[in-house]
C-alpha cells in the first residue's frame, strides 16, 4: 500500500479499494499494519472512518463484512466514484420499467429477484411510477405456453372464439389497458381488416400448425405495434382527428400527450385547436369523453355526430 500520502483522503481511499479487489478481502489487522506502517497517529479511527464512508457513500459496489474480513461485491463502475450521469440514467430507466409491471402476479416474484441481483434498491430513486393494473396473466397456462412457441417458430394456429373459427398468423401476445390480447393476421377474412386481436381469456380449443409456417416481417410487426393505441388498430390507416379544446383541459393537454398523436394546431385566447391521427375511431373516443364538456370534436363529421347522439340519449333519461 506504499504511495499513501497523508492528506488526500479521497485517493487514499481509491487505493484502499484497489488493495480489498486485488486481495478479495483484507483483515482489520492487515489494514491497521499498513496504514501505521505508512505513518498517522489515530490509525484505527481512520480505518473505521474510511469503511464507514466507504460502505455509505461509495456508489461503485458494496463494501460488507464478513467475520473479521471486509469483501468489496463488485458493480462494473469506476472507483471511488460514484455512477456517471449516463450510467445513473441506466440505472433509472431499468428500474422504472421493472416497476411498471410489479403488480403482476406472475411476474411480481421475478421483479423482486431483479432488483435485488441489479441492486437497484440500494439508494433512494429520485423517480416513483405507480403500476397500470394488469390483468393477471399465468404464464404457465397451456395456451399461452402454445401461443408463444407458435409466435417465436412463425408457426400459423387455429382456435375458437365467441363461437367462431379462427385460422390465424400470431405475431404477439400484448396489453392495451391492462387486457390481455393476441395480435395476429386473419388468413380467413374477406372484407374487413385482416389484422386483429382477440382478448387472450377467450381464446380455445387452440392447435398449433408446426408444420404451415408464416412469412410476415417481425421488424414491420414492431413498428405497428409502436403506433398502435387501442386493440383495434389497422396498420397504414389514419384517420384525422380536429378537436377544440378549453377550460382546464387546455393545461391537462400542455403537460402531456392526451390524444394519440396529438398535435396542438393553434392557441387563442379563450381555446386551443389540437389535432390527433389515429386508425380507428375508438382509438380516441373515450379519451374526447372524458374531457367533456370543455373539448368539442371538429372532425370526423361522424364522430362529432356519434358522441352528440350518445349526449342527447343520455339527457332524455335524466
Amino acid at each position: 500500500m506504499s504511495g499513501l500520502p497523508q492528506g488526500k483522503i479521497a485517493e487514499r481511499r481509491r487505493m484502499l479499494l484497489d488493495l480489498i479487489r486485488q486481495n478479495q478481502g483484507v483483515t482489520t489487522k492487515e489494514l491497521y499494519r499498513l496504514y501505521r506502517e505508512h505513518g498517522g497517529e489515530e490509525v484505527l479511527k481512520t480505518i473505521q472512518n474510511d469503511l464507514k464512508y466507504l460502505r455509505e457513500k461509495w456508489t461503485g459496489g458494496e463494501l460488507v463484512r464478513r467475520g473479521r474480513r471486509n469483501y468489496l461485491e463488485w458493480i462494473d463502475a469506476p472507483l471511488g466514484e460514484a455512477l456517471s450521469r449516463q450510467e445513473e440514467e441506466k440505472r433509472i430507466y431499468i428500474k422504472l420499467a421493472l416497476d411498471s409491471v410489479r403488480k403482476m402476479e406472475d411476474l411480481a416474484e421475478m421483479h423482486e429477484e431483479i432488483i435485488e441481483e441489479l441492486r437497484l434498491d440500494r439508494n433512494p430513486m429520485p423517480f416513483y411510477m405507480k403500476s397500470e393494473s394488469f390483468q393477471e396473466l399465468d404464464t404457465d397456462d397451456e395456451t399461452v405456453l402454445e401461443l408463444e412457441e407458435a409466435i417465436v417458430h412463425d408457426s400459423n394456429v387455429a382456435f375458437t372464439y365467441r363461437g367462431e373459427d379462427f385460422h390465424i398468423a400470431p405475431l404477439r401476445i400484448v396489453n392495451f389497458d391492462g387486457i390481455w390480447y393476441l395480435y395476429g393476421y386473419d388468413h380467413e377474412e374477406r372484407e374487413s381488416n385482416k389484422w386483429k386481436t382477440w382478448l387472450l381469456s377467450e381464446i380455445g380449443n387452440l392447435e398449433v400448425y408446426v408444420s404451415e409456417k408464416h412469412d410476415i416481417d417481425d421488424e414491420a410487426v414492431e413498428e405497428d405495434l409502436e403506433e398502435a393505441f387501442s386493440p383495434r388498430f389497422v396498420p397504414d390507416r389514419q384517420i384525422r382527428v380536429l378537436l377544440r379544446v378549453w377550460g382546464a383541459a387546455r393545461e391537462l393537454f400542455r403537460l402531456k400527450e392526451q390524444v394519440p398523436r396529438q398535435r396542438i394546431l393553434s392557441e387563442e385566447e379563450d381555446f386551443m385547436t389540437v389535432e390527433s391521427t389515429v386508425s380507428t375511431l375508438d382509438a380516441v373516443e373515450a379519451e374526447i369523453k372524458s374531457f367533456l364538456p370543455h373539448i368539442e370534436v371538429l372532425e370526423p363529421a361522424t364522430l362529432r355526430e356519434k358522441i352528440l347522439t350518445e349526449l342527447r340519449s343520455y339527457l332524455a333519461k335524466r
